[in-house]
């Protein structure tokens, strides 16, 4: 079974390079372009991991995030923060509200698909218990 990830990132250049690497690696994925469609797309998918931005339309990834870690439906979904502000302050806002990581763009591709398999391994073994 191929496991699935929602990206939710509002610049499309952005999500279709990260669209590519990871159905390069077997991952099912679809995307969102704001947080609106985001939350909705969560909730009906419920997918294996949530690749999320910060700086979009509608809602911002602090506010989708959030919701979604308060929703019984999607708060276990792993949740991977995307953020072109390297503030700390950014990353300690998504942490406290429940993302699993942060990182930077631009990002390093590898790191990203580490991450992923990170989280994606995560949330199985918790599903399973």
């Amino acid at each position: 079974m191929k496991r699935s990830i929602l990206i939710i990132e509002d610049e499309k250049n952005i999500s279709n390079l990260i669209k590519f690497l990871l159905i390069n690696k077997g991952y099912s994925v679809n995307q969102e372009y704001n947080g609106f469609t985001g939350l909705i797309n969560a909730k009906q998918s419920s997918p294996s991991l949530i690749i999320l931005d910060v700086m979009m339309p509608k809602f911002n990834g602090f506010q989708v995030a959030k919701e979604l870690k308060q929703n019984i439906i999607t708060n276990k979904i792993p949740i991977l923060m995307l953020s072109s502000a390297a503030h700390d302050k950014h990353k300690e806002l998504g942490l406290s509200i429940g993302v699993d990581e942060f990182i930077t763009k631009p990002f390093d591709k590898n790191h990203l698909l580490d991450k992923v398999n990170e989280l994606i391994k995560w949330y199985l073994q918790k599903k399973t218990i």
